[in-house]
């Protein structure tokens, strides 16, 4: 393909492909907050050409990098240059004969049981229907324990019902520290997403996406550690689920914390230059790494915490 800064240069790919292939269709992605466009039978494949913004360019492939290296499932992804935008070019990761459920559909879905059967107050003592919006409603239900309850509930009918629930919540555990270190902003309700196949018996968590506003100065994490924290602080919340949580979950934390160290970012940054082909801006890799420093210490800072009250 040819490449444009390290960019695939797409529409000129696409006319190419257009003179062997009449089947390519493109069509503008609705479910996307940002433009974006589906393109699909283009090389055998389909793809989510998505904008991305000047801040939050190269981020996904640096999240997706570390991603890689500790075994969560993240889709194919390459620069690529469209309609005058710089974004990126995904592959579609999505699989015949699978439904795909957004955390969205499994939250609410939770809910709309609880009400029917007067059972709201297990998750919202105050609930008031007058003042409770559906948005103020998912943001207090994405975190890990009331997704939990959510997941049991939605596979409630499978045989094999407490297989894959583990197999859920542990791989968004894994995803939830990793957006942590990351720096992930972005991890509503709408942003994890659920593959099932009950002829199968099957369920998974679908490969990370959407990780654009991730190695950013400002952090607040979207997708909460607990259902009963008292904080708003965002570190306190982090120091939350490592004092709550089984080690099962916790250790996964732990080896990231030690591995991706500043040095280390640093140092895939520039791999990932070299693998790509371009040259990061200067005030991009700057805030990346700035921003990082600072998270790290301030990480660094809560471990240190918890080790002090370990040994008292």
């Amino acid at each position: 393909m040819n490449l444009y800064n390290g960019r695939i240069n797409l529409e000129e790919e696409i006319k190419k492909e257009k003179r062997e292939n009449s089947k390519i269709i493109i069509a503008r992605a609705k479910e996307s907050s940002k433009v974006a466009y589906w393109i699909r039978n283009f090389k055998g494949k389909n793809y989510l050409f998505k904008k991305t913004a000047y801040e939050e360019k190269y981020r996904s492939l640096l999240v997706g990098k570390i991603a890689q290296e500790v075994g969560i499932s993240f889709p194919k992804t390459k620069l690529a240059f469209y309609k005058g935008s710089d974004g990126e070019l995904i592959e579609d990761y999505r699989k015949e004969g699978y439904a795909y459920i957004s955390g969205t559909e499994i939250l609410m879905e939770y809910f709309y049981f609880l009400e029917a059967n007067n059972k709201i107050d297990i998750l919202f003592k105050d609930y008031n229907p007058y003042y409770y919006d559906e948005e103020l409603i998912l943001r207090k239900m994405n975190n890990l324990e009331t997704i939990w309850n959510a997941v049991e509930f939605h596979f409630r009918k499978y045989p094999n019902k407490n297989t894959i629930v583990y197999q859920i919540i542990s791989s968004l555990a894994n995803r939830f520290a990793l957006d942590f270190l990351t720096m992930q902003q972005d991890r509503t309700d709408f942003n994890w997403e659920i593959e099932e196949n009950p002829l199968k018996d099957e369920g998974h968590l679908t490969p990370l996406f959407d990780c654009d506003k991730s190695f950013q100065s400002s952090f607040l994490i979207k997708l909460d550690s607990g259902e009963n924290q008292k904080t708003s602080d965002t570190y306190e919340k982090l120091a939350y689920y490592l004092e709550i949580s089984h080690s099962n979950y916790t250790s996964f934390f732990y080896s990231l914390f030690e591995t991706y160290t500043p040095d280390r970012i640093n140092a895939m940054i520039k791999e990932l230059e070299k693998e790509n082909d371009f040259i990061m801006e200067k005030e991009i890799k700057t805030e990346i790494m700035e921003s990082y420093q600072i998270h790290y210490q301030e990480m660094q800072k809560i471990l240190d915490n918890l080790n002090m009250k370990n040994r008292r």
